[in-house]
């Protein structure tokens, strides 16, 4: 047994060495090394191998696989798996931070793989810990790459300053050591050493040129751009034959090209474009990026030279890149772009073929933006993707072409899209009688245990098994508008109504873009002014009225009744529809964030207006089975500047009388505590603070006695009672600037959470009017519903109308009474 042991690990050792030896040679560009050096490392470790080194060689040739050859993020994880027990195995300094170091670039190729922030986070972290112990060109090089990449996110200049620092140095210690390198390689001690540093020296170049570049979008310095293009012509003329050192070249003369427009740089970016495309075998990931680059090249060149065969060779390219399979496609944000710039071309043409661009591209969205990523990545990817003006350019489209029944279908697939699959989730497993399925979504790692494709599938498969589509028809939708017209606004001048019972009716309004744009910018700048911006408090309701201000709001209401709302109720008298009904706002993009549910006056108000995040949402809400009992949860926070919201939950309490009623007021309303008993109740009423984060809407929160009940944590719960939540604390209905179709603020976490109508605040609200406005939304329901039935959650949005008309007949001002807002049933 002993000596069978020996002769194994003798083995292990063996294998080992030829592991690190073919690694060597694939260095030495010999791509075939490749694989023999994964399948010794593995024969080494079966064999029992407690080397660190074993473990180290094979996770660097999964990583040289997954990056230079597969894409599939199996090799990643394998990768990351047995470095990180090399890494227990390491105990020198010098040799755990070079383990960790190429620890943090597979957590960076990660971090593109799969967009989680905290894989970005901990790639920098550890990266920078190592240039502290001993900055070498690695290390130097690899924190510039992240850097960057961080900027790419982030858009923090700082990031883009210390990016460039550290290639800077990474190049300048590359050349001297490649400088030594060709010496040494003069002499038979020294060979073998300068290929590596010629590699090395090569990526210096290449991350150079795209910081100046980026660099050169700052500053707007042309010499950035010279300088790009020669860092990036020196990489290629040391590697003439890998295409990732052809693209980048492609690139900086491209960006000369977009400067100056000397048709040169463009004809030079094109030839180099086509050899990456060559160059790069069709079957890697990054085919299709290299598709879509060449198809953006000839479109200048088209624009430029109008020469037919440029936008034929552009179409054809978009089209290989729609119909190359996405599975296992690291580049899925890519496919997206193309399938979206592809309907540019085939959009102004008279047939259909529009139509498969814009499907392909939202169809890919769950798929980007996927379920078991965080919360946090799935907005990311949303910023970067554009989902808002893409979303609105389709709906367009099929306006153009008089297929008003897709464009809605577009709606749907473009709106809330982070809240999608979610709402689904949750209403499969309600509709079974468990959570099943929801605490499965919730539990899913951030990072996959195996392909996003096989994970996709299973989770079609649970959905399919609950008898849900995920793609609703127009049919489906079409149900939307059973209870009362549904508008969709989509930049810059149309508007889609649909009725029970009616077809489909498109109403083009007499507004430009810009003049939209203008109008929000009006209610920012008047928002100010008065005080009722995020960062301007809690407002006091003494504070004097400006005449000046009030005018300005007048103005705006009038316009956005004379140009929006008064022709949408027009075309709707026109076909003979009921007033004083229901009537649901479904803006998309540039629409959202106006106060639509103001615009009319009182004598002119002939629908009770309520908003939706989306089609889908509402349909979910109507067509929750009820729940049978109703528990009151009222919570008061009270704060020096908060001297009202005791009196609220008091005034609350005499209303609902005997119903089932809890109280959190003050040091009761802990985190816990609320969050306990919030999924017993079906009504919800929140008086206190609340915080609406404009650019990271997760961390946005209502503020609870002991700490702070944030958005992400709301979107995680599952609340299968819920009917109605008021939320009387400041901007719970306004959310992220940046992605206006999310639906990305308090109110809107709490219909994703299953609440089926809520009433949240677009900007600051006064003190007082909480107790008042919630006085008398809950008397209007209690006095409706009589003694004999409960309140009606379908009754709110009337209740709050009649609550807000109090307001106004008491002559407070209109940055008063406008912010409350109804949305859902």
């Amino acid at each position: 047994m002993q000596a069978s042991a020996l002769e194994d690990h003798r083995d292990a050792d063996s294998y080992t060495r030829s592991c690190s030896q073919h690694l060597a040679k694939y260095e030495n560009s010999d791509p075939e090394e490749l694989e023999c050096a994964i399948r010794d490392g593995k024969k080494a470790i079966e064999l029992g191998s407690n080397d660190r080194y074993a473990f180290r060689n094979l996770a660097t040739a999964l990583g040289k696989q997954y990056d230079h050859q597969s894409g599939e993020l199996k090799d990643l994880l394998e990768a990351l798996g047995y470095l990180e027990q090399a890494i227990e195995k390491t105990s020198g300094r010098a040799e755990r931070c070079e383990f960790l170091q190429e620890y943090a670039t597979l957590r960076f190729w990660l971090y593109q793989r799969a967009g989680n922030l905290k894989d970005l986070d901990t790639a920098i972290k550890i990266t920078k810990n190592a240039i502290a112990e001993k900055p070498s060109i690695g290390h130097l090089q690899n924190l510039g790459i992240l850097l960057l990449a961080s900027y790419s996110t982030s858009g923090r200049k700082e990031d883009l300053e210390e990016a460039l620092e550290n290639n800077q140095d990474a190049l300048n210690l590359s050349s001297a050591a490649l400088a030594w390198a060709s010496f040494r390689n003069k002499f038979p001690f020294g060979t073998g050493l300068i290929s590596t540093r010629k590699h090395q020296y090569a990526q210096c170049l290449q991350n150079m040129a795209t910081s100046l570049r980026e660099w050169f979008r700052h500053e707007q310095d042309f010499q950035n751009l010279w300088d790009a293009l020669e860092y990036d012509s020196k990489a290629r003329e040391i590697y003439p034959r890998d295409p990732v050192y052809a693209q980048n070249l492609a690139l900086s003369y491209k960006a000369l090209y977009d400067h100056t427009k000397d048709h040169q740089y463009l004809e030079k970016a094109l030839k180099c474009s086509q050899e990456a495309l060559h160059e790069t075998a069709d079957d890697h990931p990054r085919y299709r990026h290299c598709l879509h680059v060449w198809a953006v090249f000839l479109v200048a060149r088209y624009k430029e030279s109008q020469n037919q065969e440029d936008l034929k060779s552009a179409r054809s390219a978009y089209n290989q890149s729609l119909k190359s399979n996405p599975w296992n496609d690291v580049y899925q944000t890519w496919s997206f772009n193309s399938a979206v710039n592809w309907e540019y071309f085939e959009g102004e043409k008279s047939d259909s073929s529009f139509k498969e661009a814009y499907v392909f591209a939202l169809d890919l969205l769950p798929h980007i933006l996927w379920i078991m990523d965080s919360f946090d990545v799935r907005q990311a990817a949303c910023k970067n993707l554009d989902i808002t003006n893409a979303t609105s350019k389709a709906i367009n489209v099929c306006i153009k072409h008089k297929d008003l029944g897709l464009a809605v279908q577009f709606a749907e697939k473009g709106l809330a899209v982070l809240f999608q699959y979610q709402w689904q989730l949750k209403n499969h497993a309600h509709k079974q009688g468990s959570t099943n399925v929801t605490e499965y979504s919730q539990n899913l790692p951030h990072i996959p245990q195996k392909p996003k494709e096989h994970m996709e599938k299973e989770l079609r498969e649970l959905l399919e098994n609950c008898g849900q589509k995920n793609s609703k028809s127009f049919e489906d939708l079409q149900q939307v508008s059973e209870n009362g017209p549904v508008v969709i606004l989509n930049p810059p001048c149309h508007a889609i109504i649909l009725c029970p019972q009616l077809k489909l009716v498109e109403v083009t309004l007499k507004i430009e873009l810009k003049t939209l744009k203008d109008k929000k910018e009006m209610l920012e700048k008047l928002l100010h002014s008065c005080g009722r911006t995020r960062l301007q408090g809690v407002q006091e309701s003494h504070t004097p009225m400006n005449i000046d201000i009030q005018k300005e709001f007048k103005s705006l209401l009038k316009w956005l009744w004379s140009f929006i709302v008064s022709p949408i109720y027009q075309k709707l008298e026109s076909i003979l529809f009921q007033k004083g009904g229901r009537l649901w706002w479904c803006p998309v993009g540039m629409f959202s964030g106006l106060p639509l549910h103001a615009a009319a006056d009182d004598n002119l108000d002939k629908f009770i207006p309520s908003y939706t995040p989306s089609l889908g949402v509402l349909l979910h809400a109507r067509n929750r089975l009820l729940s049978s009992t109703q528990k009151f949860c009222v919570v008061g926070v009270t704060h020096d500047e908060l001297h009202h919201a005791r009196k609220e939950v008091e005034n609350i309490r005499a209303i609902v009388k005997d119903h089932q009623f809890i109280k959190f007021l003050d040091a009761k309303s802990t985190v816990e505590d609320v969050t306990a008993k919030l999924g017993e109740c079906t009504w919800f009423h929140f008086a206190g603070h609340g915080s609406q984060d404009p650019y990271d809407a997760g961390r946005s929160f209502l503020q609870l006695y002991d700490g702070q009940f944030d958005l992400q944590t709301i979107l995680k719960m599952s609340l299968p009672h819920s009917e109605f939540v008021f939320l009387a604390a400041c901007h719970t209905a306004k959310g992220d600037q940046t992605l206006v179709n999310e639906s990305l603020h308090l109110s809107g976490g709490f219909i994703a959470a299953g609440f089926r109508a809520a009433i949240g605040t677009m900007w600051t609200m006064d003190d007082e009017d909480g107790p008042e406005v919630a006085r008398a939304v809950y008397s209007h329901l209690f006095k409706k519903a009589g003694t004999t039935t409960c309140p009606q959650v379908t009754d709110t949005a009337e209740a709050l109308r009649n609550a807000v008309r109090q307001l106004r007949t008491q002559g407070v001002p209109y940055e008063r009474w406008i912010p409350f807002v109804h949305i859902g049933v």
